[in-house]
């Protein structure tokens, strides 16, 4: 095989176009990586949330059983809903009738709810598959580290989780006298927190290796939703959740950083003061007793007192 000059190192490599390939571009994210120092991660931008991202979670009954499950290293980029109903249309002489029906033995039905089994395509990513992922350059500082990394290598995470899902995938669908259902916890804009309970379907799962694209890696599965926490036929469900989701984190993003630091400016100049906050009640009692040439009981409280008070009640 004819020798051929590495344009990044100026050395003289042997070996397939692939491995040169390879390690050309190992060699040149080592590069910029220290050129941009230690810290080269802090320089690179945030997503566009003021929220943290919060990884898919797959799971089976078997598998929480033991405590395992598989947090994506990379969120789908696709999902594709659709949740029909159990109705059937008959041709008849007279016309055409449309038939609905409801089952009582399935979750996702209620009075007057028609659904059937729901099914969501999901297109997975796995993200970049370099071999250089699976190591964060934090965990390359010292001689020890690169030693302990020589002597156990690791499996990309994006690539690890596909290797994880073909195993979820191939679970039996009855393990003892139970159902082995397929568990997948998500959350979305749509969706903030939604646990999903099904198996996915025996159609296969969809991939392709390609050559101008061989360091990223997609594969393709179809869900059948049997029922949902919360039910998703239930809007006063997905309410509650979306408004705890915004209790609990969303909150910034809903009222803006600047409100909330405001809020809280606010908030810490009120407890400093000694001032009782007045109630609406109070303060009538208080107007009633001066009026009478009375002591007052409460103390009228502050401008500022009082403007914690009310956005306060705005906030809660």
């Amino acid at each position: 095989m004819p020798e051929i000059k590495n344009v990044f190192s100026n050395q003289v490599q042997r070996g397939s176009p692939w491995e040169r390939s390879q390690q050309s571009l190992d060699q040149m994210i080592l590069r910029t990586r220290q050129q941009l120092g230690r810290d080269w991660y802090k320089t690179l931008n945030r997503r566009p949330i003021r929220h943290a991202r919060d990884a898919m979670t797959l799971s089976s009954t078997w598998w929480r059983s033991r405590g395992k499950a598989i947090d994506l290293w990379v969120n789908p980029s696709d999902m594709r809903w659709q949740l029909p109903q159990r109705s059937t249309v008959v041709k008849t002489l007279a016309g055409t009738v449309q038939n609905y029906w409801g089952n009582r033995f399935r979750k996702t039905s209620g009075p007057g709810q028609y659904y059937d089994e729901g099914t969501v395509n999901i297109v997975f990513q796995c993200g970049s598959i370099l071999p250089s992922v699976a190591f964060d350059n934090s965990e390359l500082l010292t001689t020890d580290q690169i030693a302990q990394a020589i002597a156990s290598p690791r499996v990309p995470p994006g690539l690890l989780n596909f290797y994880r899902f073909l195993e979820l995938y191939d679970q039996a669908a009855l393990i003892g006298a139970g159902t082995n259902y397929h568990i997948i916890q998500h959350g979305s804009r749509v969706f903030p927190d939604i646990t999903m309970y099904g198996r996915f379907a025996p159609g296969g799962i969809n991939f392709s290796e390609m050559a101008t694209d061989g360091n990223t890696l997609q594969f393709e599965a179809t869900f059948n939703l049997y029922w949902s926490t919360p039910r998703w036929s239930s809007a006063s469900q997905l309410e509650s959740t979306y408004i705890r989701f915004i209790k609990e984190s969303g909150a910034a993003e809903q009222l803006g950083e600047d409100n909330l630091r405001r809020y809280n400016k606010l908030n810490e100049n009120v407890a400093k003061k000694p001032t009782r906050v007045a109630t609406s009640k109070a303060k009538r009692e208080n107007i009633a007793a001066s009026a009478k040439g009375g002591k007052p009981g409460v103390a009228h409280s502050t401008e500022s007192a009082q403007a914690a008070e009310d956005v306060g009640d705005a906030f809660f």
